[in-house]
């Protein structure tokens, strides 16, 4: 069987379903098939970012100094 074949019958099967079976359907396909991440789908989400944001926080300043001597 061909696969133009067997979207015709699939399309013709899923056509016959009840709202219920469907939805059966599409939750059984989301765990089968989960969807992937895409990177930029949620653009302007962050609003604000501190200008010190990449800044090295004060919590952090004994480890730090243990692990870089030099500092």
């Amino acid at each position: 069987m061909k696969t133009a074949e067997i979207k015709s019958l699939l399309h013709e099967r899923i056509e016959q379903l009840t709202a219920s079976q469907l939805k059966q359907l599409n939750d059984m396909l989301n765990e089968k098939f989960p969807k992937k991440r895409q990177l930029g789908t949620m653009p302007g989400l962050v609003k604000y970012m501190a200008p010190d944001f990449d800044e090295p926080l004060e919590d952090f300043n004994e480890y730090m100094s243990d692990q870089h001597p030099e500092k």
